[in-house]
């Protein structure tokens, strides 16, 4: 992490699984200042700041939802179900527990709804929607994405579908800085 400084970047990009603290540490304790971008699950957690005795960060992680955006009412019960199902860390779902949460009862309510043969209930899940705090949709198998490719059976992304969340943590919050429908604030570089 030291030599990152002296390093023509702009930022870095890393890919960190919750047990992968460490690499999240020596960023925030060499004193850098290029953030360090990307997949990061740790510092989804709501006792980050806490893990690295600070009150804001340079991290800008990536997550199916931040603490910094409103909730709708069925992403609050979500939470609310979690909560009151766990209380060990993390202390609130974090990463792909949103998107895991929206396939799950997706394909509750198609199999519950349809409940006839498996080749029908990829049939009705094709043409499903589930809103949480975001749309969750999949492609059919010929429906062709924006790209101009085909990715059967994988989520929709984009306006009006899924986007990650971008989040920053300032002054003891997480300020969701990317999409624009879901940010609370811009990201500042500190």
């Amino acid at each position: 992490m030291n030599q990152i400084e002296e390093m023509d970047v702009d930022i870095v990009f890393g890919l960190v699984a919750e047990a992968g603290k460490a690499p999240l540490l020596a960023h925030e304790q060499s004193g850098t200042q290029k953030p360090l971008l990307g997949d990061l699950v740790a510092s989804q957690s709501p006792a980050y700041l806490s893990d690295i005795n600070s009150d804001s960060s340079l991290i800008i992680g990536r997550t199916f939802t931040t603490w910094g955006v409103d909730l709708s009412s069925k992403a609050q019960e979500f939470v609310d179900i979690y909560e009151s199902n766990y209380d060990s860390r993390p202390s609130k779902p974090t990463w792909a527990a949103f998107g895991a949460y929206a396939a799950t009862q997706m394909y509750a309510r198609v199999r519950t709804e349809d409940g006839s043969s498996l080749d029908d209930t990829v049939e009705t899940m094709e043409n499903t929607t589930y809103d949480l705090n975001q749309t969750y949709s999949v492609y059919g198998p010929d429906e062709e994405s924006p790209d101009g490719n085909a990715y059967p059976h994988d989520l929709k992304y984009g306006p009006g579908f899924f986007q990650p969340t971008w989040s920053q943590w300032r002054d003891g919050e997480q300020v969701t800085v990317y999409p624009e429908q879901h940010a609370n604030g811009e990201y500042q570089k500190l």
